[in-house]
């Protein structure tokens, strides 16, 4: 009975300090933006552990793009939701498999790149994202495509290069038709066009 206290405790302890990380890195990410805002007086800025307070929610309010690239990510903390007026997250290069719910509150994001990480499917809170124009999971580890991305009434770019998609739905013919470039190179996928241009309307 101990030892399993102990070592559930133990787990815990771990999932906290990863959790923690990537807070830390999230928040410092922001901190830095708004460091290099010139209109923000610095001593009025708040440090990392204040951030996500009710009080400063005019500052997340202000990130309108947000790069995260190869910052050894393991999860996207939840806190990223609180960004409202996010267009533009760049995730790419970590080690993350899944996104939280909250991301689907970013109702403002047009682009979203999670090029490079650990993803096996495409992310269901995706499809809630209904201004999104641009999605980017090259090189992950997707095998399906899941024809719930024909919600994305406003993509028009779409890249899912580099994973282990086998076969595509008679859905994703027509849905590519609308896009204005999509590519699907180097998937194991059979008898498909693998990447095409279209003319923008």
């Amino acid at each position: 009975m101990n030892c399993t206290t102990s070592i559930d405790s133990t787990s815990h302890l771990i999932v906290q300090k990863f959790s923690d990380t990537n807070l830390t890195t999230l928040s410092t990410a922001i901190i830095s933006i708004l460091q290099n805002t010139p209109i923000l007086p610095q001593q009025f800025l708040p440090n990392p552990s204040t951030l996500w307070d009710k009080k400063n929610v005019h500052f997340l309010e202000m990130i309108t793009v947000l790069d995260l690239r190869d910052l050894d990510l393991q999860a996207v903390p939840a806190e990223i939701g609180k960004l409202n007026n996010l267009e533009d997250l760049d995730l790419s290069s970590n080690s993350i498999t899944s996104l939280p719910e909250e991301v689907g509150e970013l109702k403002n994001l047009i682009q979203l790149s999670l090029n490079n990480n650990q993803f096996t499917t495409i992310p269901d809170v995706v499809y809630k994202l209904e201004r999104l124009r641009g999605l980017y999971l090259s090189n992950n580890k997707i095998s399906q495509f899941n024809s719930q991305i024909t919600q994305l009434t406003n993509l028009k770019w779409l890249y899912l290069n580099d994973n282990l998609i086998n076969q595509l739905p008679i859905e994703a013919t027509f849905f590519f038709e609308g896009l204005i470039k999509h590519s699907v190179e180097n998937n194991p996928i059979k008898g498909s066009a693998q990447n095409s241009d279209y003319k923008a309307v």
